[in-house]
């Protein structure tokens, strides 16, 4: 079996590093860290000018693009974080899933800040109050009283330009975990870094204190995903494995936006009242059409780690499936031994804090 990662990174050093995905493999050294090459990115850095860096398709931009991408990465000995995803989802939502698990503190006190500040302007009567509202038996009891939206507009607005602002303003207050992000850490640009890159991953997983699966439904069905999640576990026994369904934040997103525009409908807009149902219903529906989507996206996740095949797990290289395959089998003992791994010890460890807590708190 390959050694464990504080062996590897212990007995790598600069000049001894392997080069190639099948010198790699015919070593045994899937593990080795090659610490030549060991750089890492700031999470909140990944997320700065809406995510750009997630929504970058290496094969779409120059190789000027890529080495100045490559440059905004820095050296390291470690990463707090291994970022795992798939190629086959789309880049905005694993930027709007990391953007609001990173970012929610700064929204909610944005909001907090401006509906205090509305409410003293109120209570100072500095804000006009254009609109009335008619008279209601239990709310207003006598005449009509005048309101505004002041409240219900500013709130939601800061709220959401905090989440927006908050990867270039929270690495001046708080430290920015450093993390492992292919397409900025491994250099896209030289062949040669390239290949040392990618058939270094294992050894990137070594020195890893965090694996976070930015999970879609096409993660398990990748053998490079695969290979992450058995390389991080035969390197690191006790490190964090942390399952984020990106479904979570999506959704999450979409119904604060959608009852943003649901109590505008219900506050605003001035018609019968079956027919401000029938729009706030219609202001509404987008939020549950995803809610369920991601209540069955969830479901097909439980079902896909018990069902877990990794024979049916796709790879574009048939040297690249070799190289991964020989790995897990030296590992775990046989390929067998791995997917039972998958489907008993693993999909309790990652579904355990889902089931418990399908919301998380926070949100």
């Amino acid at each position: 079996s390959g050694p464990s990662g504080e062996d590897a990174f212990a007995r790598t050093s600069p000049s001894d590093w392997v080069s190639t995905g099948q010198e790699r493999s015919q070593q045994d050294s899937q593990l080795y860290v090659d610490t030549e090459i060991v750089r890492s990115i700031s999470l909140l850095s990944t997320l700065q000018r809406f995510g750009w860096l997630w929504r970058l398709r290496p094969e779409q931009v120059s190789h000027a693009q890529l080495d100045a991408v490559w440059k905004r990465s820095v050296e390291a000995e470690a990463f707090d974080v291994f970022l795992s995803r798939t190629w086959a989802t789309p880049g905005h939502l694993k930027y709007l899933s990391l953007l609001l698990s990173s970012c929610w503190h700064l929204a909610l006190l944005a909001w907090a800040a401006a509906a205090l500040l509305v409410m003293s302007l109120y209570i100072s009567s500095l804000l006009p109050l254009p609109l009335r509202a008619s008279r209601n038996e239990n709310l207003i009891p006598r005449g009509e009283a005048s309101w505004a939206p002041w409240g219900y507009l500013s709130t939601f607005a800061c709220a959401l330009g905090g989440l927006l602002c908050a990867p270039h303003l929270l690495p001046r207050v708080r430290r920015n975990p450093g993390c492992f992000y292919d397409v900025a850490c491994v250099n896209q640009a030289d062949p040669e870094l390239q290949a040392r890159g990618i058939y270094g991953i294992g050894g990137f997983l070594a020195i890893s204190m965090q694996l976070r699966i930015l999970w879609s439904p096409p993660y398990l069905s990748r053998l490079w995903c695969v290979f992450e999640i058995a390389a991080y576990r035969k390197a690191n026994p006790n490190g964090e494995l942390k399952l984020q369904p990106m479904f979570v934040e999506r959704n999450i997103l979409l119904a604060w936006i959608c009852m943003f525009f649901f109590v505008g409908m219900l506050t605003l807009v001035r018609l019968p009242g079956h027919w401000r149902a029938v729009l706030g219903f219609l202001a509404f529906y987008p939020a549950i059409h995803f809610i369920r989507k991601g209540y069955q996206q969830q479901e097909q996740m439980f079902k896909n780690l018990a069902e877990f095949d990794l024979n049916s797990a796709s790879c574009a290289n048939e040297f690249d499936r070799q190289f991964i395959l020989s790995a897990v089998c030296r590992w775990y003992g046989s390929l067998e031994g791995f997917t039972d791994y998958v489907r008993g010890p693993l999909k309790e460890e990652l579904t355990e804090t889902v089931v418990l807590a399908r919301v998380p708190l926070q949100y």
